[in-house]
């Protein structure tokens, strides 16, 4: 079943206002599995989905059980947990157990700690507290002692009010559930222990000791979690920026909730992820300083090096000529550091072209404790390093770092709710306005209006 946008699925036209919005915005080119139709009709597509194979899934193409806006009406208990266990790859006995067994006990400890994690993301991350307030009044969360807790609260999900306006509690609980399963597919992947790893290599990276050269000399701490740096490692005279990436749940939540092809599991192969701000001029001295540092503390390897648009290229059509920036830092980096050609991959030339991302990509292998908690023995971890430009094409379209988190945060909105409130969309414009330093009338021209807009207001 492929993704379809709601006028072309053959389910009768899309209302005015979808999923019952006076005002909303949605992400471009994100249509969510249709919500309209008749109700017998949704069931049949949400059963396809329920039902389709999960082993070699593609998400960009075919919806999963976090896309789904109901169950099937007409499901009954003993289907419903098969397609629980199904999804969250666990064992349907465990479910019907209900902690009789160890195994069933630490299921259940497992699924309640994921709804508590997903209503601290609708709550900080979505703004959305005064629903989950309405939802469950005194903070009393759902806890599942038995298979029968499980069933009530997916029931919850069923049914949808016509004629309310807002978000209905029917969709707030599609909304709910749906973060849960990401959270519990996060916590099955341990992926704590990365975000543990990410705040240790954070802080080896700017802690000063007798034996220990931090690899940024630390000065200021700018907007949002990126910190301002004099020099770097080896005394390389280069000020600029850095940001670890992937430090806390709520950005790993977003990441996999925003873009369908995602999970805890991809997420965990892309590894520890670090951006750097610094002029194109210092480039080939914070690169060499960085792989030095990396190679030294922490056993770095197997290093590649990629060009996503930054650097000219070589001109198109010039066969028999050379690429010109890239080529000459490439020769550079081989003359510094032992590397080889087939570590540097150049892509096609359109840093001048396109509102694409652009920057300059290390990836490679590191040693680091597991969960960054020291004393136990280095194991390998993937890390992926963004070398960027101040105010790059991304940034002077208005899509900064922390603008860009609206994007993500309204794609977010989109696929569980279909859409986003205006107003909670205003409170991710004020946020992104106080961590940019930008001006809200700048920020939605660019968002909404702007040649690169990735939203839509209706």
């Amino acid at each position: 079943m492929s993704r379809k946008n709601p006028l072309e699925s053959g389910q009768g036209s899309a209302p005015k206002n979808p999923r019952n919005f006076k005002s909303l915005v949605r992400r471009a080119g994100f249509p969510p599995l249709a919500f309209e139709g008749k109700a017998t009709t949704y069931d049949e597509r949400t059963r396809e989905v329920l039902d389709q194979d999960t082993k070699d899934l593609d998400a960009r193409t075919n919806p999963t059980v976090i896309d789904l806006r109901s169950l099937p009406s007409d499901a009954n208990d003993t289907k419903i947990l098969e397609w629980t266990a199904k999804w969250l790859k666990v064992g349907l006995s465990d479910l019907k157990a209900e902690g009789a067994t160890d195994r069933s006990k630490e299921l259940y400890k497992k699924l309640n700690q994921s709804l508590l994690m997903a209503a601290d993301y609708m709550r900080g991350t979505l703004q959305l507290g005064r629903q989950l307030d309405h939802m469950f009044p005194d903070g009393a969360y759902p806890i599942l002692r038995t298979s029968n807790d499980l069933t009530t609260l997916l029931r919850k999900t069923i049914h949808f009010e016509q004629d309310k306006t807002g978000l209905s509690s029917h969709a707030l609980y599609c909304g709910f559930v749906s973060v849960a399963i990401a959270a519990f597919d996060g916590i099955e992947h341990d992926v704590e222990n990365l975000i543990g790893e990410a705040r240790y290599l954070e802080n080896e990276f700017t802690r000063t000791a007798d034996d220990h050269e931090p690899l940024f000399a630390v000065y200021d701490v700018g907007g949002g979690n990126e910190r301002k740096f004099s020099n770097m490692y080896g005394g390389v005279s280069v000020r600029g920026t850095f940001e670890v990436r992937g430090k806390s749940l709520s950005s790993f939540f977003t990441k996999w909730l925003s873009r369908p092809e995602t999970s805890s599991e991809t997420a965990l192969k892309d590894g520890i992820g670090l951006r750097l701000t610094v002029r194109k001029e210092d480039m080939l001295d914070a690169t060499s300083s960085l792989v030095t540092f990396l190679q030294e503390k922490f056993g770095a390897y197997d290093f590649r090096f990629e060009n996503d648009n930054l650097f000219d290229q070589k001109a198109e059509g010039d066969v028999d000529g050379e690429d010109q920036e890239f080529e000459r830092l490439q020769k550079s980096l081989i003359g510094h550091i032992d590397f080889s050609d087939s570590q540097f991959s150049r892509n096609q030339p359109s840093a001048s072209s396109s509102g694409r991302f652009q920057a300059f990509k290390i990836v490679g292998t590191l040693e680091v404790p597991p969960g960054g908690r020291e004393g136990n023995a280095p194991e390998s971890r993937r890390f992926e390093v963004q070398i960027v430009l101040p105010y790059n094409k991304n940034e002077r379209k208005g899509l900064s770092h922390s603008v860009y988190d609206v994007v993500r945060k309204v794609s977010v909105m989109t696929r569980l709710f279909g859409a986003c409130e205006e107003s909670i969309y205003q409170e991710y414009v004020q946020e992104a306005a106080r961590q940019s330093g930008m001006d809200v009338a700048t920020i939605q021209d660019a968002l909404v209006n702007g040649k690169n807009g990735r939203l839509i207001a209706h």
